[in-house]
């Protein structure tokens, strides 16, 4: 393997990082270790995809010396691993330091705040760090500045995810931990210009949502793009909410309570009880026919108008959220993301190009988009 065409993926055999490491190897010329914490699953996953192309290899995200020994034989990681607040960046610093760029799916404001330390070492490497390439947030920024760029300003962005059940037991587990953690931390709500810190299970409010979802709470769950979309359009209002299925805001009170972000005994305790939850809530939502199906509206408002875009994911929202790295990951092995530094997907991806590229790749969007004037 030469490493100018050699990617680490952390997380292969989980539902995102295995349709990854699929597109690298069906649609790139790229060789791949597969990192993940369980040879079996690596073993299983390399005889699916070949061999000749993919090469399992045992690392858990936490063992950095391993992490940095991988990166090292490779140009570019993209870590699959959530919560990316539990040593997201650690393993994005073990990367930059072996002389590799990285890329993860990260929806955190901490984590992102934390990259921005190691923004400077990246541009004097030449090295990327691409964080937030998935669908909410990811896509989600993409649609944002499309529909931006229709507008003669921008006053306010708005983004709304729901995402019925998972796709299986186990996928989940990761964005669920995410809010677990941004539930013990400050992030940051932006309205008229002025920035509020915000603890996720907060502030909710319910929704009308299409069908199979109907009315449902929705909880403001600042992510990202909450300062990147700011900063980007010039917006001085956005906001990201999410539903993923009925959460008690007890839950809320008590990780408040328990600080798993302090706690290494809570953070352990809290995902053995989540992990058995969602398995009972797994199979629940199985026996009574409710779908895996996602569904995101992001709404672009400035001046008299309005910009509006709606995407649907019938197949829920893990598999796709490995679109914007796999189309990542392609064009930098191509040299056609020829950047450094610390970016987002808006700065990556022309949205019209990017959903040429996603269709050539041979995925399906059901995206409807529509401008109107509010006056």
């Amino acid at each position: 393997m030469s490493r100018e065409r050699t990617v680490v993926v952390l997380g292969a055999y989980g539902t995102i990082g295995r349709e990854l490491v699929r597109v690298l190897v069906e649609k790139t010329e790229a060789d791949v270790i597969a990192g993940g914490r369980r040879q079996e699953r690596l073993d299983a996953l390399t005889r699916e995809l070949g061999p000749g192309r993919v090469r399992p290899r045992v690392l858990d995200a936490h063992d950095l010396p391993s992490v940095a020994a991988a990166a090292a034989e490779a140009c570019l990681l993209i870590n699959c691993v959530g919560p990316f607040l539990d040593g997201g960046a650690d393993v994005a610093q073990a990367a930059i330091e072996a002389n590799a760029s990285y890329m993860d799916l990260a929806s955190e404001q901490g984590h992102y705040e934390r990259l921005k330390g190691l923004a400077p070492t990246a541009r004097e490497r030449n090295r990327l760090l691409f964080t937030g390439a998935g669908i909410f947030p990811g896509l989600s920024g993409v649609l944002a500045a499309q529909g931006a760029s229709l507008l003669p300003a921008v006053d306010s962005v708005e983004i709304l995810f729901a995402q019925g059940r998972a796709s299986d037991a186990e996928t989940g587990i990761g964005s669920f931990m995410t809010g677990i953690l941004e539930a013990s931390h400050d992030s940051v709500s932006l309205r008229e210009g002025r920035r509020t810190p915000l603890r996720f299970g907060q502030v909710r409010r319910r929704v009308m949502l299409p069908e199979p979802f109907g009315e449902v709470q929705m909880f403001e769950l600042p992510t990202l793009e909450t300062l990147t979309l700011s900063e980007a359009l010039g917006a001085q209002s956005v906001s990201t909410w999410a539903y993923v299925g009925d959460i008690p805001g007890a839950l809320f009170t008590g990780v408040r309570l328990l600080k798993p972000d302090r706690r290494a005994w809570a953070y352990r305790f809290l995902r053995r009880v989540i992990r058995a939850n969602m398995k009972r809530e797994f199979e629940r939502a199985l026996s009574r026919g409710i779908s895996a199906e996602a569904w995101m509206r992001t709404s672009v408002r400035g001046g008299d108008g309005r910009w509006q875009a709606t995407l649907r994911l019938p197949e829920g929202g893990a598999v796709p959220t490995a679109y914007l790295p796999a189309v990542a990951a392609r064009r930098f092995l191509e040299g056609r993301l020829d950047r450094s530094g610390l970016i987002t997907a808006t700065d990556a991806f022309p949205a019209d190009s990017l959903f040429r590229e996603i269709h050539e790749l041979g995925w399906k969007l059901d995206l409807r988009t529509e401008t109107r004037s509010e006056s």
